[in-house]
């Protein structure tokens, strides 16, 4: 029987702790991006370290790299560029669509200017209507004989 070496989860001790450093919660955008940030500067390190050295770095110079990057000032250094690229990104977005917000509020406006108008004109056609209404059934009245004024004039006299 083969016995298989069981390897050990990493300690504290061996464990980059940097996205413990800059991430504070699974939502935290700001956080997230800083890690990004780092780890493309890690990348970049390796690249360059690979073409002044002819390879690739060693624990030690990895080790090192990476403790210097867990420096409260690298920290803030990663969570303060990525805020800026974040601020800027929103910036951007707002700034494009702030024209589509401007034309639609201000279709929102003659909308209800305009509604107003069709609801003055719709009322006057209304009033029209009703008036020739009225003197339709005045006109039908009298053509039948039944004097509405004469009426009028009766019971206005009657009452003391």
């Amino acid at each position: 029987m083969v016995e298989v070496p069981q390897q050990s989860k990493p300690s504290t001790v061996d464990y980059n702790q940097a996205y413990e450093s800059l991430v504070k919660a699974d939502d935290d955008v700001h956080g997230l991006l800083a890690y990004a940030l780092y780890k493309q500067h890690k990348r970049d390190w390796i690249m360059s370290y690979k073409k002044d050295h002819g390879g690739p770095p060693g624990e030690a110079d990895l080790a090192a790299f990476m403790r210097s990057q867990l420096l409260p000032k690298a920290i803030d250094g990663h969570l303060r560029t990525a805020r800026s690229i974040l601020e800027n990104f929103t910036g951007e977005v707002v700034e494009t669509a702030k024209p589509k917000h401007e034309k639609e509020a201000i279709t929102r406006r003659i909308e209800v200017a305009l509604g107003y108008w069709r609801s003055v004109w719709a009322g006057m056609g209304a009033a029209f209507f009703y008036t020739l209404f009225l003197i339709g059934l005045t006109a039908v009245l009298k053509f039948g004989g039944i004097d509405l004024l004469g009426i009028l004039a009766s019971v206005s006299s009657a009452s003391p």
